[in-house]
């Protein structure tokens, strides 16, 4: 369950299911969702990579508890997740940068330049 799915209708609401991938075997992972208000849904992902250090997300997804556990799984093997990265403006990934930032306090996290306050 996705707790922030009332501060904007972003479906699927409060049942948004995460995917797990494994891409390069122990050293990049992909993250997928549904994302979409009303009735325009669409496929997101982000994608985690070990580096040095720990782990990179990149283009965040919805901070779920399912998708936490896939993360804090992760870590338990590959290290914490030392930096997330906001690499556009578009709504999808941007609406769920903060949510999912707070759950990783000791992150650093990284933005596209011209983003506006709200919500990152």
């Amino acid at each position: 369950v996705y707790p922030e799915w009332f501060t904007l209708p972003l479906a699927p609401y409060a049942r948004r299911r995460t995917l797990q991938k494994e891409i390069v075997p122990g050293q990049v992972w992909v993250l997928d969702q549904i994302f979409g208000t009303f009735y325009v849904h669409v496929p997101i992902r982000a994608t985690v990579l070990k580096v040095t250090g720990g782990l990179l997300v990149y283009a965040p997804v919805a901070a779920t508890k399912e998708c936490l556990g896939m993360i804090r799984d992760l870590e338990q093997k590959h290290g914490p997740v030392r930096w997330i990265l906001l690499p556009s403006k578009a709504v999808e990934h941007k609406v769920l940068t903060a949510p999912f930032a707070r759950k990783f306090p000791d992150a650093k996290l990284f933005v596209a330049p011209g983003q506006f306050s709200v919500p990152v």
